[in-house]
């Protein structure tokens, strides 16, 4: 089994894995949304009357990075690319001091299986 590499493309909610030998093509990836500490974003401008502001308020950094979907491409399965992809996802996570919650069954089962982070669960 080849190790991996693994980075979140400009712009995108997923973190993605492919083969040093073949960059261009994928074989697994995890797909995550971040929350904030709020859950809810701020309102830009003012009520109706009131002064406009001419900048919307800063969105509350996010405090939660949430796992929703795990994807191996079929002719690569069976090989544990997805738990390098989770595993280097949950790492990143961890390192940017974010907490983790998982709605992915595939992430909630590797999460039950490894303890290593644990301490940086949602409950």
């Amino acid at each position: 089994m080849s190790n991996l590499q693994v980075d979140i493309p400009a712009g995108a909610n997923r973190y993605v894995g492919v083969l040093p030998e073949r960059p261009d093509v994928p074989v697994a990836f995890a797909a995550f949304y971040d929350e904030s500490g709020t859950g809810v974003s701020p309102e830009a401008g003012s009520a109706a009357g009131d002064a406009v502001q001419t900048t919307a308020p800063a969105a509350p950094a996010p405090t939660t990075r949430v796992f929703n979907h795990t994807v191996t491409v079929p002719e690569f399965g069976g090989r544990g690319y997805a738990a390098q992809v989770v595993r280097a996802a949950l790492d990143d996570a961890v390192a940017r001091g974010l907490r983790i919650r998982s709605e992915c069954s595939y992430v909630t089962h590797f999460l039950n299986e490894h303890h290593d982070w644990d301490a940086h669960l949602v409950a």
